[in-house]
């Protein structure tokens, strides 16, 4: 995912910092549909983001897998954080001539991570940038153990 996102913060001079935990365990979860939300966190990350950084990062949480993506972009007021991930939303800002979308993105992306039995939130600062983070459950120890004949 990340060679394919390369071209477009490359594009944007920006730097991609990749924070990836050593102890990652399999997750209980769509690879495709987790694959899209990623994405989509990815692309609005660059999309927003003049100039600085995107860091992912992804590490173990208990029973849970936990990403994030920090952007030092153009973040989002607080009093608008309760609308983004509503359907057809799109927050109204200066900069709104420079990034047009359809405001499908975070309400699928939120939505999907619900379906895989995890949770997409947010945190931002105005002028400082955004991090969106979700979780998603690890793959049981005893279904670990089925399918390898060991644990892992």
């Amino acid at each position: 995912m990340a060679g394919a996102i390369q071209p477009l913060i490359q594009e944007r001079g920006l730097e991609l910092k990749l924070k990836i935990a050593d102890d990652l365990l399999p997750v209980y979860a769509n690879r495709e549909r987790l694959d899209q939300v990623l994405t989509n966190l990815l692309a609005n990350a660059i999309k927003f983001t003049e100039h600085g950084s995107v860091t992912v990062r992804a590490s173990a949480a208990g029973e849970r897998a936990r990403f994030s993506i920090t952007d030092t972009g153009i973040g989002i007021a607080p009093d608008k954080l309760g609308t983004i991930f509503q359907a057809f939303q799109q927050i109204e800002h200066e900069h709104q001539d420079r990034y047009p979308g359809t405001g499908l993105g975070l309400a699928i992306s939120r939505r999907l991570m619900e379906l895989m039995g995890g949770k997409l939130t947010v945190e931002s600062t105005p002028g400082q940038g955004s991090t969106f983070t979700g979780d998603v459950p690890v793959v049981p120890a005893g279904l670990r153990e089925k399918e390898h004949g060991s644990t892992l």
